[in-house]
């Protein structure tokens, strides 16, 4: 009985190691026991799968034998922090650890989570051995860094440049990976040219000195990576050296073990490339999923940076259009305050001129202050011409023409240490443009070119044809694209930063000391072009000189000019002459000026007492101001006009017609004396109202 007894209790034991081991071999994660040695004692077929062992083999064999054991940032796991040690160490399970094995007989390298068990033997004081519980989550871990990394990039993107974007993902791709280098090629349209766009903080940090970012260059110049473009497919070469079709290294350029390329796919086109390479371990699929998905996800989070950048360029152009135009209404209206000054200064200089004998002893006194306020007339035009508010004479021109031209009087007016170069490519060369205002235009900003080079350099002035696409021109701030005939001006000088380049339009804004100009040179320029229509682009870099291309919409050429007629004759009158102007010593100036000329004159300092004095007696003209505190002069012409049918008028204004609100716009065929106006201009655009002729 005893011996039945013994015989089942030794069937049983038996029977539960048979199931134990089932278990053992049929379960499908990897089960490894180590002795406290860290030596194999057994493995299951998944543990034999993992490490590449075949079933007979681990008895005696350490991990470190068959697998590099390294933390998830690639740096080596020392033995002591294992899960194994730690189980052993202290008695407890040591469960959820993850980290990354490489250099196994299977190849891949492989991210585990591992739970390590103690086990204590029965007489045994501590635990001998250690039971390891392995799940490969290479796949999912992949998934997630990848993903993980995809929301660093968009955060990168959401501030930063494409260049920036760029960067990252090639760091967020050696990091993955354990690659040393890493580059990002855009692919041009034709397939034949690439432009390097960014390299890893590593690569230029550390590992290579060759010409980096920017570089242009054909594909044909290109090393065997470009395979991924030819192929149109990734390309793994983990034997770099043996390559038959490889080539010289650039100069500075990091030596090759091996390299992992893939292309960026758009439609049937590569747009992109993005390569990785010297990684210790050859790479694998599981690189080439990770390099590809982030390649893919740099292209569209650098197009979104394109577009963000352009849209923030274009919003600064509009901020600084605004601007501008903001300085340009203040310019108007200072132009309006000043001419008010300036007419009785000039009006009464003139009027006691024409009292004086010759040779009287004050006569040159009253000229110099004639040409004070002439001075000062010319400021305020410049003002206008900033405001955009002068009246222009377009005509066309041969943009050619007027360059030559003024090639004499820049030999005389820049420094000798200054060659002036022509490239004047334009055979289409007819645009609309005042020829006078054009003239500044080239000589101000000649003259701001020479100011950028006082130790000497080459001036340049260029004209070539262009056409604008919609798209170019609104980047300038045109309307529309078309055919434009473009006039450059570029000099080798000291060049501008990105903050004094935005303002050099800026009137009274200047580099210069003081003394040496208003800063109303470019101001003026700039309202002159857009008078013109034209679009302005600047090119400049400190330290590399300065290019401003203007372009101007192109004109057809133009027909035989007519001979310019004589001025009329200066003609004397009797009739009567209401004048309304709402400022003493204007309104006094100009009865003067009248009364000198045989009119009689009824004055009125607003619309009030023009309408008592024209009740009064008859009147053969109205004079009047355009803007007045009560009435403007266009709604007291129509007034006076109801009841006194063909009665003439002339409008005078320290606004030009452009500055003028259109409702207060008089009628074309009226004339509009703009102040400061001179006895000679008000003589005879009272004349010719008188006679019934319309303005010109």
């Amino acid at each position: 009985m005893a011996s039945r007894h013994a015989h089942d209790h030794g069937s049983d034991t038996a029977a539960a190691a048979s199931a134990e081991r089932f278990l053992f071999d049929a379960v499908p994660l990897a089960v490894v026991y180590q002795d406290g040695e860290g030596r194999f004692l057994d493995v299951n077929p998944a543990a034999a799968r993992l490490f590449g062992l075949t079933r007979d083999e681990p008895a005696g064999l350490r991990l470190d034998d068959v697998a590099v054991t390294q933390g998830l940032d690639g740096t080596p796991l020392p033995s002591h922090l294992r899960p194994s040690a730690q189980a052993l160490r202290t008695g407890r399970p040591a469960l959820g650890a993850v980290l990354r094995v490489t250099g196994t007989r299977a190849g891949e390298p492989r991210v585990l989570c591992v739970d390590a068990y103690p086990e204590t033997r029965p007489g045994e004081p501590g635990p001998s051995r250690v039971l390891l519980c392995i799940t490969d989550i290479t796949d999912s871990w992949r998934a997630e860094a990848v993903e993980t990394a995809r929301l660093r990039l968009v955060g990168v993107a959401a501030t930063g440049s494409t260049h920036d974007v760029l960067r990252a993902t090639l760091d967020e791709a050696e990091a993955l990976t354990g690659s040393r280098i890493g580059f990002y090629h855009f692919v041009e349209p034709d397939q034949e040219h690439l432009s390097l766009q960014a390299w890893s903080t590593n690569t230029t940090g550390t590992a290579c000195t060759a010409e980096g970012d920017g570089r242009h260059y054909p594909v044909s110049e290109a090393g065997v990576w470009v395979d991924a473009l030819h192929r149109r497919e990734p390309v793994i070469h983990n034997d770099y050296a043996a390559l038959p079709h490889r080539r010289g290294y650039p100069e500075g350029h990091t030596p090759l073990a091996r390299e992992l390329v893939v292309p960026v796919m758009r439609g049937d086109a590569v747009v992109a490339l993005l390569g990785v390479g010297n990684k210790p371990s050859d790479y694998d699929a599981g690189d080439l999923a990770i390099v590809a998905r982030l390649a893919d996800v740099a292209w569209d989070l650098a197009q979104i940076t394109v577009e963000a950048s352009e849209r923030r360029r274009l919003e600064a152009r509009l901020e600084d259009s605004r601007q501008l135009e903001s300085l340009g209404r203040l310019a108007g209206g200072v132009a309006h305050y000043l001419n008010n000054l300036l007419q009785p200064i000039l009006g009464y200089s003139e009027l006691v001129l024409d009292a004086l004998p010759a040779g009287h002893e004050a006569r040159g006194d009253l000229e110099e202050i004639g040409r004070a306020a002439g001075r000062a007339r010319e400021v305020v035009a410049q003002l206008l011409a900033y405001a955009r508010r002068q009246n222009l004479d377009l005509r066309p021109l041969r943009l050619n023409d007027v360059v030559r031209s003024l090639a004499g009087v820049l030999s005389i007016t820049l420094d000798a240490t200054i060659t002036v170069a022509y490239e004047l490519g334009a055979e289409r060369d007819t645009v609309a443009a005042d020829a006078r205002h054009l003239e500044q235009v080239v000589l101000q900003l000649a003259a701001n070119a020479a100011d950028a080079m006082p130790g000497g350099g080459t001036l340049t002035i260029a004209t070539a044809e262009a056409c604008l696409d919609a798209k170019a021109a609104e980047a300038l701030g045109g309307q529309s694209g078309g055919d434009f005939v473009s006039l450059t001006v570029r000099d080798t000088g000291c060049g501008m930063d990105v903050a004094t380049a935005r303002r050099m339009f800026e009137p009274f804004f200047t580099t210069k000391e003081l003394g040496r100009g208003a800063g109303l040179g470019l101001a003026t320029t700039y309202g002159v072009l857009k008078q013109h229509n034209a679009l302005i682009d600047v090119d400049t870099t400190p330290g590399a000189g300065t290019a401003l291309r203007i372009y101007f919409p192109a004109a057809a050429p133009a027909a035989a000019a007519a001979p310019v007629a004589a001025p009329p004759p200066k003609e004397r009158g009797f009739e009567t002459i209401l004048v309304v102007e709402d400022q003493p010593q204007v309104l006094s100036m100009t009865c003067r000026m009248l009364t000198r000329l045989g009119y009689r004159t009824l004055p009125a300092r607003g619309a009030a007492e023009a309408l008592v004095a024209a009740e009064a007696e008859p009147i053969d003209l109205l004079l009047t101001d355009v803007v007045m505190p009560d009435v403007d002069g266009l709604s007291l012409y129509d007034q006076l006009a109801a009841t006194r049918p063909g009665l003439a008028v002339v409008f005078m204004s320290g606004y030009s017609a452009d500055l003028l609100d259109p409702s207060l716009l008089p009628p074309a065929e009226c004339r509009l004396l703009t102040k400061p106006f001179s006895g000679a201009a008000l003589a005879e655009a009272v004349r010719q109202a008188l006679k019934g002729e319309s303005a010109p």
